[in-house]
């Protein structure tokens, strides 16, 4: 139990170094008309499918539940960046995977009037789970944070 709280540990600060040093993104401002996102998924296609994960499958369904949501996902530099970062770290017959849902847009700073890339929303998650729900798992988290953004994104879209 010590060695999985240490693992952990050290890989909730491997993640938030990830994140910080995600730094600026090169992201245009959304259009006005209907919702679009450009999809990104953060995640080692080596390290994830190896649990039994297939990274095109996770982003053909998070892409067909965005279009039935009314989000469009098409690449575009006029678009927002929806980013889905998956990491597992291996402990034992135990997994400790982080999930992060968040949003890039371009925002404008009122001191200074300088454009930059904003993360509009996050939602991130640490779960621990054997190496057979990997794949279940995961998706279920990630449903759960995709269902709170689609409310909360078509919200913004129809005031």
């Amino acid at each position: 139990m010590k060695k999985l709280s240490l693992l952990l540990f050290a890989f909730i600060l491997n993640i938030q170094m990830l994140v910080s040093q995600s730094g600026t993104h090169d992201l245009p401002s959304s259009s006005v008309q209907r919702p679009k996102v450009n999809l990104r998924i953060e995640a080692s296609a080596k390290e994830i499918e190896s649990f039994g994960m297939k990274l095109q499958s996770l982003q053909v369904d998070i892409t067909n539940r965005l279009n039935q949501s009314n989000i469009l996902v098409e690449e575009g530099a006029d678009n927002p960046m929806l980013v889905i970062r998956l990491k597992a770290l291996e402990c034992g017959t135990q997994l400790a995977s982080y999930v992060q849902l968040a949003l890039f847009e371009q925002a404008e700073l009122v001191r200074n009037k300088t454009i930059v890339s904003a993360m509009t929303f996050s939602q991130a998650s640490l779960i621990t789970i054997t190496k057979e729900d990997f794949s279940h798992e995961v998706t279920k988290t990630v449903n759960a944070m995709l269902s709170a953004f689609i409310i909360d994104y078509n919200k913004a879209f129809a005031q």
